[in-house]
């Protein structure tokens, strides 16, 4: 075995992925979305990083602001859609929350990975890639 391998294996025996979490990078994977680019991060290189962190998303005639805050294990956030598409799926370690487009939140999500899916009746979904919260 190569070093990386055995790296690989390491890791999946002493922290081994959530299985809602490789469920949920499955189905996001089959939702054959388009990709929502991230433009802005409070936290990238260079940015002022005071309170919670700020996020950017945005592709023509979409935006999506996220506000992302919290402490220890657990995490909050607040966003505003400002789009045609009618709504927005938080996709985390332990489910998904949707909701109407416009302003929404989610109280209670757990730290680690997470992706935005917007989501229309009409046309193809958008969704960001998986980024750690």
């Amino acid at each position: 075995m190569s070093l990386l391998a055995d790296l690989a294996s390491l890791l999946l025996e002493l922290d081994p992925a959530p299985e809602l979490a490789c469920t949920l990078a499955v189905a996001r994977r089959r939702l054959d979305a388009d990709r929502l680019p991230q433009v802005a991060d409070s936290a990238w290189p260079g940015a002022r990083r005071r309170g919670p962190r700020w996020l950017v998303f945005a592709a023509p005639g979409t935006r999506l602001d996220v506000e992302l805050g919290g402490a220890g294990g657990r995490r909050w956030l607040r966003g505003l859609l400002a789009s045609d598409f009618p709504s927005v799926a938080v996709w985390h370690p332990e489910g998904i929350e949707a909701g109407p487009g416009g302003w929404f939140a989610v109280r209670d999500l757990p730290a680690g990975p997470v992706s935005f899916v917007l989501n229309g009746s009409d046309r193809r979904p958008l969704a960001t890639d998986w980024l750690c919260c």
